[in-house]
């Protein structure tokens, strides 16, 4: 691409090379091991039909909110978790206490 302009302006030229660098947002892959790996460090934390809440998992896996709810709210839906309460009431304990690992 090339602009000129009259004597008294300045000519601008600019050059474009395809990009070699990998994205920055991990694969897919890399997220469910890391995911597994929280999920694991939850299940044994939780024994004995204890429950655990959000700033806990939080304070434990070093993330943020969005994520611990995320994370909670997909072994919900996998059914290693059971939900008790509404929003910041809300505790997790093992849908089946004998599941630990």
């Amino acid at each position: 691409m090339k602009e000129e302009f009259n004597p008294d302006r300045t000519a601008l030229s600019l050059v474009f090379f395809a990009s070699t660098q990998k994205p920055a947002i991990p694969p897919e892959s890399v997220k469910k091991k890391v995911s597994e790996r929280q999920k694991e460090i939850l299940i044994s934390a939780i024994v004995n039909g204890e429950s655990i809440r959000t700033a806990q998992v939080m304070e434990m896996l070093k993330i943020g909110p969005s994520r611990a709810i995320e994370l909670l709210a997909e072994m919900v839906n996998e059914e290693i978790f059971v939900a008790n309460g509404a929003k910041k009431d809300r505790m997790y304990r093992l849908k089946n206490t004998e599941r630990g690992l």
